[in-house]
């Protein structure tokens, strides 16, 4: 019998998870998806079935969508699926911070990292780390939130931004 596998995709609209399930179901195993209706996902010919991901719901979308599919395998294929998987066990993700961590003490490679919080961690990062500096803001992905600051005066000016950032 073959893995039954539920992939979870939330407000990403990226091809990544779809290629996914086309992988998947080489290997033999029976894909359903959770994703927003109108995404790239959706679309796929791969998943044998979908499952609607409702933003403004979306630990219940989960829920109901594990009920359904009684899955082996859940995959969430970004950081807001992941926690809302590990929500609707109850659990919570580490920071980033921990993660990374934690992958370099299991042997991953790892590159130096720290927390910055204050213009005085942008100085001891900057001492620390040298330049160039890439600062990443929480929540982010896809590479948006990222500064790679060439100068210090670059990094301080990054580091506002990330920390009064639009309304918009």
């Amino acid at each position: 019998m073959s893995a039954h596998i539920l992939l979870f995709s939330t407000t990403l609209d990226w091809v990544f998870p779809a290629q996914l399930a086309g992988a998947f179901k080489e290997l033999g195993a029976h894909v359903e998806v959770l994703c927003p209706p109108r995404s790239l996902t959706a679309l796929s010919q791969h998943p044998l079935r979908f499952h609607d991901y409702r933003a403004f719901a979306g630990l219940d979308s989960l829920q109901d969508a594990m009920a359904t599919v009684q899955p082996d395998l859940v995959i969430p294929c970004d950081d807001q699926a992941a926690e809302l998987v590990a929500r609707s066990r109850g659990a919570s993700i580490p920071t980033r911070m921990d993660f990374l961590e934690a992958a370099g003490l299991a042997g991953a490679p790892a590159a130096p990292s720290m927390a910055i919080t204050s213009e005085s961690d942008v100085e001891r990062a900057l001492n620390k780390m040298g330049l160039p500096l890439v600062l990443k803001a929480d929540h982010s992905w896809g590479g948006e939130g990222v500064v790679i600051a060439a100068t210090a005066q670059d990094a301080r000016a990054a580091f506002h931004r990330m920390n009064n950032p639009s309304r918009l």
